[in-house]
């Protein structure tokens, strides 16, 4: 189809996973004469005016190998217009351009000419958005840092990584590849995980952005916390998990409890860290402890874990298996009945670590099934 008939649009930014118009068809391919660079400040989409992101542009280069990935749009001469008003609005500060577009190989055969004649949208070095070049470090730091109206800028360098490897996964962007990778670095650097072993393990109650399974050494799970609130009340308290170094039936080399780590979203990270402050009110303080991974591909990462302090007012300690079974089984809180937060926790541990013993969790929860049957019993005669 001839460009009298309809026009090309060349995508090598978000475009490629949200060109947010009609096209009859799309096909991949690359531009010469330019390289893809991060060099182009976005106060709207993917930042604010007070931290502005940064977003992809084409900077021209002459040298022989440089060219640009992307995916090519044919709009119909029906929509064309539209369309091009609509990229016109959304590209602000950016010129549009004619280029040749040269397809993928493979798909020569299937297009009436080549190259292609394609609109292109490139961002002028007069534009006041336009940041020009500065180290990939701190391109990466405007980057972690900025938000705008379509998400995190974060997010818009992972897809369209992720978006180059699927159309051309032979092809290196260095700037792009590099640039993702000093990125992930200082987001795992600056990053937040938490330690669930309890009842966040079920009912989790925040945003995250991943979650992992696995284990910190040097502790024990005990149902040594009592519990005033949630599965108990000041007068009636329930017992809940904490960890605790000091037990006689162990080594404490040979500690583990096993749980799942929870990776906070950067700009919420603060906001959830006070609602788990509040959560955990009632005799717990964040600690940081080493968290290692289920997955041994995976390195060991720093986490914060709620643990209960032996001198806070609501510690109670060990108890005869027995004695902890009773109050259990009949200890209630605005959250729950108590056993219903064990026999919860025995599940969440069977479903994540079904082949890792929990001689104290499994034994107590088999001990307050004996003692509801027993409750029962009596109850029904």
């Amino acid at each position: 189809m001839g460009s009298e008939d309809a026009v090309w649009v060349f995508g090598y930014g978000s475009i490629i996973w949200k060109p947010n118009f009609t096209y009859k068809r799309r096909i991949k391919g690359y531009i010469v004469g330019y390289v893809r660079r991060f060099w182009q400040r976005d106060s709207v989409h993917r930042g604010t005016p007070d931290k502005p992101g940064r977003v992809a542009t084409l900077v021209k280069d002459e040298t022989a190998c440089s060219k640009v990935w992307g995916l090519a749009y044919l709009v119909s001469k029906e929509s064309m217009e539209s369309v091009l008003l609509q990229l016109d609005d959304r590209e602000k500060g950016y010129l549009r351009v004619m280029e040749d577009f040269y397809p993928s190989d493979y798909q020569y055969d299937d297009v009436s000419c080549c190259p292609l004649q394609v609109y292109v949208y490139v961002s002028s070095s007069d534009d006041v958005n336009y940041a020009g070049p500065l180290e990939l470090d701190k391109i990466a730091e405007c980057i972690l840092l900025a938000e705008g109206r379509s998400g995190r800028n974060t997010e818009y360098v992972f897809r369209l990584a992720d978006s180059m490897r699927l159309i051309a996964p032979r092809e290196q962007d260095e700037h792009l590849f590099s640039l993702e990778t000093k990125v992930l670095d200082k987001l795992f650097k600056m990053s937040t995980w938490v330690f669930g072993y309890g009842s966040l393990l079920w009912n989790v109650g925040f945003p995250y952005d991943e979650r992992c399974t696995g284990y910190i050494k040097g502790y024990a799970r005990r149902f040594w916390q009592g519990s005033p609130d949630h599965s108990g009340t000041p007068e009636k308290p329930g017992r809940v998990v904490t960890l605790v170094r000091d037990v006689d039936d162990s080594d404490k080399e040979d500690l583990l409890v096993w749980g799942v780590a929870y990776l906070l979203p950067t700009n919420e990270t603060e906001k959830i860290l006070s609602q788990l402050d509040y959560r955990e009110r009632c005799g717990y303080v964040q600690t940081e402890q080493t968290f290692y991974p289920a997955d041994k591909t995976k390195e060991s990462f720093s986490v914060l874990a709620y643990v209960s302090q032996p001198d806070n007012p609501h510690f109670l300690g060990p108890a005869p298996l027995d004695e902890m079974a009773r109050q259990i089984a009949t200890a209630q809180g605005m959250t729950r009945r108590n056993f219903e937060y064990l026999f919860k926790l025995a599940e969440a541990m069977r479903d994540l670590a079904p082949s890792v013993p929990d001689d104290h969790l499994y034994a107590l929860e088999s001990k307050v099934k004996e003692v509801l049957n027993e409750l029962q019993t009596a109850h029904t005669i």
